[in-house]
C-alpha cells in the first residue's frame, strides 16, 4: 500500500498504475523497511539516543527508494545525507506531527468509544474498537506519508545544490 500511495504522489497517476509500479518494487521496499527497522531497533537496544538518531537519519529512506530509485543501503545513506545538517529540524517536525496524530487519534477514539460503550455488550465493544482502529489507520496513513513526502521534497530542494556521491561498498 505504501509504495502505491507514494507512486501516486510522485507521478500523479491512477490507482491501478501506481499499484502496478508499487508491486514492481515491493521486494526493494520490504528490504529497505527491514534495514531501517533492524538498524533503528538495534540503536534502541543499545541506548535510546542511538535509536532516535537512526530513526531520524533513515526516516526518508522509503522516499529515496520511490523518488530517486535508491535501493537497500543506498536508500538509507541518501536519507542520512538529506537529513545531515538539518537533524534537529527534522526531529522536531516528526515529533510534533506524531504527537498531534496521537492526540487526534485518542480524541476520536474516546469520543467514539463513549458513544458505542453505552449501547453494546463488552464483546461487541471489543470488535467495534478494532474496526475503529482500522479506520483510524486508513485515514491517518495518507496524511503521515504526505507529511513525510513534504519533508523529503523540502530537504531535496535544499540539498539540490550539494552534489551527492554514492557511498562506496565499504562505507555502506
Amino acid at each position: 500500500v505504501v509504495p502505491t500511495l507514494l507512486y501516486n504522489l510522485k507521478d500523479n497517476i491512477g490507482f491501478r498504475e501506481s499499484y502496478q509500479k508499487g508491486l514492481k518494487i515491493f521486494k526493494s521496499y520490504l528490504w529497505v523497511y527491514f534495514l531501517v527497522f533492524i538498524i533503528t531497533a538495534g540503536g534502541f537496544l543499545v541506548l535510546i539516543i542511538p535509536g532516535i538518531l537512526f530513526s531520524v537519519w533513515f526516516s526518508l529512506a522509503i522516499y529515496t527508494l520511490i523518488f530517486e530509485g535508491k535501493r537497500g543501503m543506498s536508500a538509507l545513506m541518501r536519507s542520512k545525507e538529506l537529513v545531515a545538517g538539518r537533524w534537529w529540524g527534522v526531529f522536531w517536525r516528526f515529533l510534533i506531527f506524531g504527537l498531534s496524530v496521537i492526540v487526534i487519534g485518542i480524541l476520536i477514539s474516546v469520543a467514539t468509544f463513549s458513544l458505542v460503550r453505552a449501547s453494546v455488550s463488552a464483546e461487541v465493544f471489543g470488535q467495534v474498537g478494532d474496526i475503529i482502529g482500522y479506520f483510524l489507520q486508513l485515514f491517518i496513513t495518507p496524511f503521515v506519508l504526505i507529511y513525510g513526502f513534504l519533508i523529503y521534497k523540502n530537504l531535496e530542494k535544499i540539498k539540490e545544490k550539494v552534489s551527492y556521491n554514492e557511498p562506496t561498498k565499504e562505507r555502506k
